[in-house]
């Protein structure tokens, strides 16, 4: 499942209006385009199968076609207070504002259409209010990654067999054309996001791993010269024994000396070798630590996350059901999410590209208070 959204849904061609028990009913709004978007690997469905990398940046075009197809599939679907994926089993009334209808294509804009009826107050000032004032639809598709071009830009695949599954308010969405300035595709590492003009590669197995050791195993040279010079183990300018002034028949120990460095050797790579082992070992724990997390939390925060540790992963998921986490002791979060979780079947995987977290609606008071 994927996002796709339109900036400021509700603008003044919108058409609001305020019934008589204070609900909030809007028309023409805008919930999804038919254009090329950028999304990172991790936010596409399947990408272990199709070869993708997590961190890069793959255009996948949202056909008109399959749009039009799909506009049925959005009639009848809750909107959402932020991305929250819901099913019959896990409906999530609690970030229920309301509903979808009237779904409809318009071919010469490439718009998908929607009425809105909003029935929650909160829900209501947050449009009002411009807190909330983007609309952005969740889906579930079908990655079909074959090249072309559309309107003079490549992309990397199409999304096929799109089915509606929600219809979210949120702070910041990706806006229709603002394309790779778009900051809603934010890069893990701060640098710079570029567009992919490159096929689809599969990705190389355990580079993070393969990475860190050399990253380790640099440091741990870096450590072996500085160490070396302070012993004084690398000799200066040789010298001849008539310049030390001393004499070509007495013994030195030099035989001695470089068993003795022979042995600092052999005991620096045996260090070397144990911290380089330590490191694999921390490296395939933290992996595996991650990848339990994501298959513990995907109903929640889908697969678009770029976290590096289990813990942030749980934390987020903790936001994304309304969860204040800033009571929550170091290294609980896990505890305290399984403990939500456990009283509900997980919730469809969808991957979200809104920027901003879940409302709050609930706290920690309605649960154990873990490290006490």
């Amino acid at each position: 499942m994927t996002v796709a959204t339109a900036q400021y849904a509700f603008d003044k061609q919108s058409a609001r209006s305020i019934d008589a028990d204070g609900r909030m009913r809007v028309r023409g709004c805008v919930i999804s385009v038919g254009e090329i978007n950028p999304y990172r690997g991790r936010e596409i469905p399947g990408r272990d199968r199709l070869g993708l990398d997590a961190n890069t940046v793959y255009d996948l075009y949202r056909d008109p076609d399959e749009l039009e197809r799909a506009a049925e599939s959005f009639n009848g679907l809750p909107l959402m207070i932020r991305h929250v994926a819901q099913t019959a089993a896990e409906p999530r009334k609690e970030y229920q504002a309301g509903s979808v209808f009237n779904a409809r294509y318009a071919r010469d804009t490439n718009q998908l259409l929607a009425d809105l009826l909003v029935t929650d107050q909160k829900a209501i000032e947050y449009i009002e209010s411009g807190e909330l004032a983007d609309l952005s639809s969740g889906y579930r598709y079908t990655p079909d990654m074959t090249p072309g071009e559309y309107n003079g830009r490549k992309y990397d695949g199409v999304m096929r067999a799109i089915e509606g599954n929600h219809v979210a308010l949120v702070e910041d969405g990706r806006a229709t054309g603002a394309h790779v300035a778009d900051s809603a595709l934010s890069s893990p590492t701060g640098a710079p996001t570029v567009e992919n003009d490159t096929p689809v590669t599969p990705a190389a197995p355990s580079a993070d791993l393969a990475q860190a050791v050399m990253l380790m195993a640099q440091k741990l040279e870096s450590i072996e010269s500085r160490l070396t010079a302070v012993e004084g183990d690398k000799p200066g300018t040789p010298q001849s024994e008539a310049e030390k002034g001393i004499p070509a028949s007495v013994d030195t120990a030099n035989d001695e000396s470089e068993e003795d460095d022979e042995d600092k050797k052999q005991a620096m790579d045996a260090a070397i070798k144990a911290a380089v082992d330590a490191s694999v070992k921390a490296e395939r724990e933290r992996a595996k630590g991650v990848d339990t997390a994501r298959r513990e939390t995907r109903g929640d925060i889908g697969d678009m996350h770029a976290f590096d540790s289990a813990e942030d992963m749980y934390t987020a998921a903790l936001k994304q059901r309304g969860v204040d986490v800033s009571t929550i002791p170091a290294g609980a979060a896990r505890a305290v999410y399984m403990g939500i979780k456990s009283a509900s079947r997980p919730s469809a995987v969808m991957a979200q590209d809104s920027r901003s977290d879940a409302k709050p609606v609930f706290d920690t008071s309605r649960i154990i208070n873990y490290g006490r």
